[in-house]
């Protein structure tokens, strides 16, 4: 599991992408720590917004020293 410096960074990238997202209408690229790439676009930011919830739970649950796991959410998509 990662260390809470490295999930308060990707929580503030998260942040900053949806600031950017919500006030330009820009696409914005997020590269995770495995290499996975997601990009969220002004049509989807609920995506974005649940991706900054997740880090939000993982990172109080790190500060806690709680053993609490929060996984990311299903989300279904379809074009």
């Amino acid at each position: 599991m990662a260390d809470c410096a490295d999930i308060l960074r990707r929580l503030n990238a998260a942040k900053a992408a949806l600031e950017l997202v919500n006030t330009t209408g820009q696409v914005r690229a997020i590269t995770d720590t495995d290499g996975s790439r997601i990009e969220y676009s002004i049509q989807r930011p609920q995506n974005l917004v649940s991706y900054v919830a997740l880090l939000q739970a993982q990172y109080d649950a790190c500060i806690a020293g709680t053993a609490t796991i929060v996984t990311r959410p299903v989300n279904f998509f379809f074009p």
